[in-house]
């Protein structure tokens, strides 16, 4: 009598031993029953599942990049601006590569050379930069207005002119707290009371001013800034340097942001314009970074093909209208860069 063949617990055919629908309805029912066990918001198990399976690759990507597994990941930069009047929505989207060593950065070692380029590169922040706190902060209503000075009142420098810009912001915040002071005892409010609001309206008046001195014919500084308490006849009234002056009321795009304003204050033809914020402005949030969200393939192919690029935009951020693009190439590193402006529906 010959040995029994033994028998191995992985010797069948699964899709004979088990049906399909079954497990599905068994499924489906263990999610019932935990609903109805455990009462509240519950997300999917499918989309949990999907969640915890994106942090695990975005983790594991990144451990690679650090560990030198691999070279170089494209790295997405998602920032979500809010305007504080509006309360209209934009994202500005940024697709770059990520090298987690500079040793790792194709292209010359040295520093021979990349000054002009880390000079426009910086440039090219300051100007993102300029154009978020623009559009976070000020809105319908505030007063964007160009101020010049005359051939008698010209500065001597750009030090010069950032103290007498100093000076006139003293006074429109002066201005305010007094205008403010007297809209409180016109509605009855007490002295006491009627002092904190101007005491208030002083210190929450938000600016940004944009100086455009030198290599300029007529030297001049943009200004916007929160008009709630400041009337265009007075701030220009509080302007000593010449009576070429021009203000007016902020009218938002037709999606309800201030790119075209702020495009056109951080124009910079000479390269030597230089803007100031006040220190109460509301800063942009960090970006949202993803390692997984594009991989290199598909941003060749969508710096390459625009039809691409506005479909994989559309198809990530979904609920949003694309409003500018701009691809562009770095020779050195063999790089596309992407960036994205959109709006919410």
């Amino acid at each position: 009598m010959g040995r029994r063949r033994r028998k191995y617990h992985d010797r069948y055919d699964p899709d004979q031993t088990f049906d399909k629908e079954l497990g599905k309805g068994l499924t489906r029912k263990a999610k019932e029953g935990f609903r109805k066990d455990h009462p509240g918001p519950w997300k999917d198990i499918e989309e949990q599942f999907r969640e915890q399976a994106e942090r695990l690759e975005e983790f594991e990507m990144q451990r690679l990049l650090r560990d030198g597994k691999i070279e170089c990941l494209y790295r997405t930069d998602t920032t979500r601006l809010m305007n504080r009047k509006t309360g209209a929505e934009q994202i500005e989207v940024q697709i770059f590569p990520a090298y987690y060593t500079a040793k790792a950065v194709p292209g010359p070692k040295t520093g021979l050379g990349t000054r002009p380029a880390q000079k426009n590169l910086n440039d090219k922040r300051a100007k993102r930069r300029l154009r978020q706190l623009i559009d976070i902060n000020f809105g319908q209503g505030d007063i964007w207005a160009t101020f010049t000075w005359d051939d008698d009142h010209v500065p001597a420098d750009m030090e010069a002119a950032t103290k007498e810009v100093r000076n006139f912001l003293g006074r429109v915040k002066r201005l305010s707290r007094s205008e403010a002071r007297r809209k409180a005892l016109d509605k009855g409010m007490s002295r006491e009371d009627a002092k904190a609001a101007g005491d208030q309206a002083y210190k929450s008046l938000k600016y940004i001013y944009v100086l455009a001195v030198d290599g300029y014919t007529r030297p001049h500084v943009h200004l916007v800034i929160s008009g709630d308490n400041v009337d265009r006849d007075a701030l220009e009234s509080k302007w000593t340097g010449g009576k070429r002056n021009n203000t007016r009321r902020i009218q938002p795009d037709d999606d309800g942001h201030l790119t075209g304003m702020s495009e056109y204050m951080s124009q910079n033809p000479h390269g030597s314009k230089r803007w100031v914020p006040s220190k109460n402005l509301e800063q942009p949030p960090k970006p949202t970074t993803s390692y997984t969200k594009f991989s290199r393939a598909k941003v060749c192919r969508m710096a390459k093909d625009h039809a691409e690029l506005i479909e994989q935009l559309s198809r990530k951020y979904p609920g949003y209208t694309i409003r500018d693009t701009n691809v562009s190439y770095n020779g050195i590193n063999a790089a596309f860069y992407i960036y994205a402006r959109m709006t919410r529906d």
